[in-house]
C-alpha cells in the first residue's frame, strides 16, 4: 500500500444532507475530500465537531469503519451535529444549511493540540466552515501555527460568506480551487472561453500572489495557473451511465491534494483529478465504501511514466476471499452472543481481515456473506457492501429466503450461493490469489469454488461435526433432523481434502479432532492460535477510570468490594453456566469470599428469545434462585462490545478470576483476552485451554462436568495471593 509521507489536514464541516423521502447521506466538502484520501493510502487529520447525539455516534462509527481517524473530531454536547435539508428543483440540488451546527464550534486549544502532534503536509479547509466566529478563529490559529502549504475550497455559497473572510483565505491561500462561475464572481470577469477563463486566473493569482489557482469547468475540464504565468488545462474524460455530479468537486480536490503532498508534476495532476471526478459522477452519492473505484485509479497511475511517484497499493500483493456464511457479520458493533451462530467465529473473521488488510503483502480482502432483510434484525446486515478498513470490505449476496436463518437450515441454499458467488468474483477485475473458508458450510463453498478457479485453498473449521456428533450422542442427543451431520460432516471432508492449508487454533485440535477425518493429512494442517488486540485488551493501571458497567453490576452485589468470578459467553447449554452456578451454590467458602458475575449475551424480555436461549437463561435463574444467590450474584440484561474489556479489567482489578467452564471449547478466545488484562483463569480441560494456560501459565484446568471440582478450583485459585500475582503478571 502506498504510504504518503506527509499527514494532510483537512479542516471544516462534518454534516448529513437530509432529503424529502427521508434518507440522509454523511457528507461535506472536507469530510469527502478526507473520506477521498483515505480510500487512495493517505492518512489525513479531520478537524471538525460533531454533536453528542446519535448523528455524531455514526459520523464516529462510519469513520473508524473507513480506517478514518477520529482523534481531531470533538464531541460538542451544546449543539447538534450538522444537518442539511436537500431539495431537488429543476433537476438541481438545493442545500439549506441549518445554522449554529457543532462543526460551527470547533476548539482551537484541542485541534491545534491533535494537528502539532505530527507535521503536517497540506492544511486543506474551504469557505463554509468560516461562517461562525469561533470556527474561524480556529481555523486562524491553526494557520499561524502551521508551515504547511494551504489549499483552499472556495465555495460562495450565500448567505454562508463574507468579502473580508474570502479576502483572508485569498491572502493566506498558497493554493485556490474554485469553479468557472465562482471565478467570474470574484474577478467580476467573464469566464465563458478558456481564454476568458485563464485571463481571470492569472489576475486572481497575480493580484493576491497565489502560488496556484486551479479552475473547474464542469463538462469543459479544469485549468490551473501555477506561479502566475505556467498554465495547464486538463480535457473532462467523458462519464458514461451518468448519475449524478454531486461530490465530484470533492472527488477533484482530492486528487490535487495527493499530486501536492506527492509531488506530481502539475499537469499530471489536473488530468489525475479530473479522470477520478468524472468516474465518481457514475456512482450515487459524492462518496463510496468500494475500494475498487480507488484500485483501479491507483493501477492507472501506476502504470503512467510520467511520474514515478505513486504506486498502486499492493498492486503485487494478494487478494485473499474470506467466507463467513452464517451468522450476524458486520464491522463494528458485532452482536456477540446473539445467538448460537454470532459468536467468536465472526470475530475472528472480522479481526482477521483487518489484519491481513494492513499486510504489505495484500492488496484487498472481500468477506463474503449472507445478505439478510429481516425485520427482527439489524438493517445494516441487508447492505451489499460495507467497509472493515482500508483494504478490507464486506460482500454481501442473497442466497435462499430473505430473512435471518440459522446455519443448519442453510444447507439446501448453498448451490444457489456458489452460482452466484462464481458470478460475483468474475465481475471483479482479478482473480482471488486465495480462498479462506471458514466453517463446513463455507468450507464446502470455498473447495468447490477453489476448483473452478484454479486456486489455492485454505480452511478453518472452527468447529468440527464429527466431534459434535460423538459428543451428543454420548448425551442421548444427536438429531440428524435438527443438525444435519452426513452433509456438514461430507462438507468438511471435502473441505480437508482439497485444502493446501488447514488452520487449526490448537494441537489438540490436529491430534484428536481432524484425526476422525477420512482425509487427515497433518503435513497440511498448521496450528495458529488467535490473537488479541493488545490496544483494547490491557491491564487497569493506577489511572483507570471506573467504567459505567460497574454501577450496573454493583446494583445486584451486596459487597462489590469482593474477588469478581467472571463468566463471560453467549446464551447456550454447550457454555455450562449451570455447572458454575452450581459449584458457586453447593460451595460456602467460595461464597463468601468472591461474588459472581455472569454475562450471557444480551436480552430484554426471555420469553421472546430462542428456545435454546430461553432455556439456559431460564436455567441461570433459576439456579440462582435455588441457591439464594441474591446479593452475590450478578447477570445484567445488557452490555455492549466496549463493555468486555472494561469488565476483564473489573475482575482483575479485584483480584478475581475468569471461568470458562464449557463442556467443549475449540479455543477459547476469551481466556486470551483475560489473561491479556492480567485476569488468572480456570478454565475447562477439553480444547483449547489446555494450550492456552499450558502457554501462559496462568491459571487451572478442570473438569467441567464436575462443578465440586470447579468450585473448589477457583476457590484454589483465590486463596494463594502470591501465585495470582504471579499468574497475573505473566
Amino acid at each position: 500500500m502506498h504510504r504518503f509521507h506527509k499527514r494532510p489536514v483537512i479542516f471544516g464541516e462534518v454534516l448529513f444532507d437530509h432529503f424529502a423521502d427521508g434518507s440522509r447521506v454523511l457528507g461535506g466538502a472536507p469530510f469527502n475530500v478526507a473520506w477521498h484520501l483515505r480510500g487512495f493510502g493517505a492518512n489525513p487529520l479531520v478537524i471538525s465537531a460533531v454533536g453528542e447525539d446519535t448523528e455524531g455516534g455514526e459520523v464516529l462509527e462510519r469513520m473508524t469503519s473507513w480506517d478514518l481517524t477520529t482523534e481531531g473530531v470533538q464531541t460538542d454536547p451544546m449543539h447538534p451535529t450538522g444537518k442539511v435539508a436537500a431539495t431537488v428543483v429543476d433537476g438541481e440540488h438545493r442545500f439549506a444549511i441549518a445554522p449554529d451546527q457543532a462543526w460551527d464550534f470547533v476548539h482551537a486549544d484541542d485541534a491545534v493540540r491533535v494537528a502539532s502532534k505530527e507535521a503536517p503536509g497540506l492544511l486543506y479547509h474551504g469557505t463554509l466552515a468560516l461562517r461562525a466566529a469561533e470556527s474561524w478563529n480556529t481555523l486562524r490559529t491553526m494557520w499561524d501555527k502551521t508551515e504547511a502549504p494551504s489549499v483552499v475550497d472556495l465555495n460562495l455559497r450565500d448567505p454562508w460568506w463574507t468579502k473580508d473572510k474570502v479576502d483572508w483565505c485569498l491572502s493566506t491561500a498558497d493554493w485556490i480551487k474554485l469553479n468557472d462561475a465562482e471565478l467570474a464572481g470574484l474577478t467580476a470577469s467573464p469566464t465563458e472561453s478558456f481564454e476568458e477563463c485563464r485571463a481571470a486566473s492569472v489576475n486572481l493569482a497575480r493580484h493576491h500572489s497565489i502560488r496556484g489557482v486551479i479552475v473547474t469547468r464542469g463538462s469543459k475540464g479544469a485549468l490551473s495557473v501555477v506561479d502566475g504565468k505556467r498554465i495547464f488545462e486538463a480535457t473532462a474524460p467523458p462519464v458514461t451511465n451518468l448519475i449524478d455530479t454531486v461530490g465530484a468537486g470533492d472527488a477533484f480536490s482530492a486528487v490535487v491534494c495527493l499530486g501536492l503532498l506527492d509531488g506530481w508534476d502539475h499537469q499530471t495532476t489536473l488530468d489525475r483529478a479530473a479522470a477520478f471526478a468524472a468516474d465518481l459522477c457514475a456512482i450515487r452519492g459524492a462518496t463510496t465504501p468500494d475500494f475498487g473505484l480507488y484500485e483501479r485509479h491507483l493501477g492507472r497511475w501506476s502504470e503512467d511514466t510520467s511520474t514515478g511517484s505513486i504506486a498502486a497499493p499492493g498492486r503485487q500483493g494478494l487478494y485473499v476471499l474470506s467466507l463467513t456464511i452464517h451468522g450476524l457479520v458486520r464491522a463494528t458493533e458485532i452482536e456477540l452472543g446473539r445467538d448460537a451462530d454470532t459468536g467468536g467465529q465472526v470475530s475472528y473473521v472480522i479481526d482477521q481481515a483487518r489484519a491481513l488488510a494492513h499486510h504489505r503483502d495484500v492488496e484487498r480482502v472481500d468477506v463474503v456473506t449472507r445478505l439478510i432483510q429481516d425485520r427482527r434484525v439489524d438493517e445494516s446486515y441487508s447492505r451489499p457492501f460495507e467497509p472493515i478498513c482500508k483494504g478490507a470490505q464486506i460482500v454481501r449476496i442473497p442466497f435462499g429466503p430473505r430473512r435471518y436463518l440459522h446455519k443448519e437450515t442453510l444447507w439446501p441454499h448453498l448451490y444457489s450461493l456458489l452460482d452466484q458467488l462464481t458470478r460475483y468474483v468474475r465481475m471483479q477485475e482479478r482473480t482471488p490469489d486465495v480462498i479462506h473458508g471458514h466453517y463446513a458450510d463455507a468450507g464446502y463453498l470455498g473447495a468447490q469454488l477453489s476448483k473452478l478457479l484454479g486456486v489455492p485453498f485454505v480452511f478453518t473449521g472452527h468447529s468440527l461435526g464429527r466431534v459434535k456428533k460423538m459428543r451428543l450422542e454420548s448425551q442421548g442427543e444427536a438429531s440428524e433432523q435438527t443438525y444435519h451431520f452426513a452433509q456438514r460432516i461430507e462438507a468438511e471432508e471435502r473441505a480437508v481434502e482439497t485444502a493446501a492449508l488447514v488452520i487449526a487454533s490448537t494441537r489438540q485440535e490436529v491430534r484428536e479432532q481432524y484425526e476422525l477425518y477420512d482425509h487427515y493429512q497433518p503435513d497440511r494442517m498448521q496450528v495458529i492460535p488467535p490473537g488479541v488486540d493488545l490496544s483494547r485488551f490491557s491491564p487497569p493501571d493506577d489511572s483507570w477510570p471506573r467504567p459505567a458497567i460497574a454501577a450496573e453490576l454493583d446494583r445486584f452485589l451486596s459487597d462489590p468490594r469482593k474477588p469478581m468470578v467472571l463468566a463471560l459467553a453467549r446464551a447456550d447449554e454447550r457454555k455450562n453456566f449451570a455447572g458454575l452456578l452450581r459449584a458457586f451454590g453447593e460451595n460456602k467458602q467460595l461464597r463468601e469470599m468472591a461474588n459472581l458475575v455472569i454475562v450471557a449475551g444480551n436480552r430484554d424480555d426471555i420469553a421472546e428469545m430462542s428456545a435454546g436461549q430461553r432455556r439456559v437463561l431460564t436455567q441461570i435463574l433459576a439456579l440462582i434462585d435455588r441457591y439464594d444467590l441474591y446479593g452475590s450474584a450478578a447477570y445484567p440484561k445488557h452490555h455492549d462490545s466496549t463493555d468486555v474489556p472494561e469488565l476483564y479489567r473489573l475482575a482483575a482489578q479485584s483480584r478475581g478470576l475468569f471461568v470458562n467452564p464449557a463442556l467443549t471449547e475449540p479455543f477459547g478466545l476469551t481466556l486470551l483476552e483475560a489473561a491479556a488484562t492480567g485476569l488468572p483463569l480456570v478454565a475447562t480441560d477439553d480444547g483449547g485451554p489446555q494450550d492456552i494456560i499450558g502457554t501462559c501459565n496462568n491459571g487451572l484446568l478442570v473438569d467441567a462436568l464436575d462443578p465440586r471440582a470447579i468450585g473448589e478450583a477457583i476457590c484454589d485459585a483465590l486463596s494463594d495471593s502470591a501465585r495470582w500475582t504471579r499468574w497475573s503478571e505473566d
